[in-house]
């Protein structure tokens, strides 16, 4: 809902805080000012220890949940898919600015028989109409791109919030360790750099082979749920001009080696988080950065076990 009600940092009212001096503090527009601005947006956790927070509240609205699935054909070489794919980046703008938001994920084999992108796109209270207005230039875009790709473009029976969480119940998992890397992409990249972002997703973006150590292939997501009203708080200031926050993600098991493992923590940090830099870098990123702490415990354990 942070597309059409403003991010989490902006909707805080009133804070109670433990400051590090072990003092109960009360902070909003009215007193302690500075440590109000601060951490909405500037972490919550670096200034004190929050002990509560008064927020807005919305009255419920409405909603559209449309699905949204894109497949490279069997005989579709991975610099077409990623060309479609740029395309339809470039209408996500367009989309924004009426009322759609949503998320996306592009994944490759074995976790799909092709590289693909399946996500959801959410219209909130929006008049009849107005999502099928809305994805028509999208639906445009892909039922002309059949010689390269398949798709599905249709709304679901989900009308309201407590309706779309039903559908994602807790499940179990297994122990797995995962990197990540990622920007917050500009408005402006979106429309102006389409041949650079296809080359930046090829190089990060998941394989259209499954890697060959058994471990599962790289995933991209996208999140399209930004609020572009300015607020004066310290949120990256990034945010209000962003159209996807792209994450790439990489995970493995304890069965592969050290060695493997550094190898592709050392991809992702030195390849794939500089790919992402060098493609907007006059924005930021929301994840953190660092990787010091990893690499150097995954460097010592090979020393000895490698």
């Amino acid at each position: 809902m942070t597309g059409k009600f403003g991010q989490g940092a902006d909707n805080i009212l009133e804070a109670e805080i433990v400051t590090p001096g072990g003092d109960l503090i009360t902070a909003n527009v009215y007193q302690n000012k500075d440590i109000f601005w601060a951490i909405r947006g500037g972490g919550g956790g670096t200034f004190g220890v929050i002990v509560s927070l008064t927020i807005k509240a919305y009255p419920m609205p409405t909603m559209e949940l449309w699905s949204i699935d894109v497949a490279a054909k069997h005989h579709t070489d991975s610099k077409s898919f990623w060309s479609l794919i740029v395309r339809l980046h470039s209408l996500i703008p367009e989309l924004q600015d009426q009322g759609i938001h949503g998320y996306y994920t592009l994944t490759g084999p074995p976790a799909s028989n092709m590289l693909s992108l399946g996500g959801a796109l959410l219209l909130w209270g929006g008049a009849n109409g107005t999502f099928e207005n809305a994805v028509r230039p999208l639906r445009k875009l892909l039922t002309e791109a059949n010689d390269t790709s398949t798709y599905t473009l249709a709304p679901t029976a989900i009308t309201s919030f407590d309706e779309l969480l039903a559908m994602y119940p807790a499940g179990k998992s297994g122990v797995t360790t995962d990197i990540t890397a990622s920007r917050l992409l500009s408005r402006q990249t979106m429309k102006e750099k389409e041949l650079l972002l296809a080359q930046t997703l090829e190089q990060v973006g998941p394989r259209a082979v499954a890697p060959s150590d058994g471990s599962p292939n790289f995933s991209v997501s996208g999140t399209m749920t930004i609020s572009k009203t300015a607020v004066d708080n310290a949120l990256n200031p990034a945010w209000r001009d962003t159209a996807v926050h792209l994450v790439v993600s990489r995970s493995w098991g304890q069965s592969l080696s050290q060695r493997q493992a550094l190898q592709i923590v050392n991809d992702m940090t030195y390849g794939k988080l500089n790919a992402l830099k060098e493609l907007d870098p006059g924005s930021g990123a929301y994840l953190n950065e660092v990787r010091g702490s990893l690499r150097s415990s995954l460097a010592a354990t090979c020393k000895i076990q490698c």
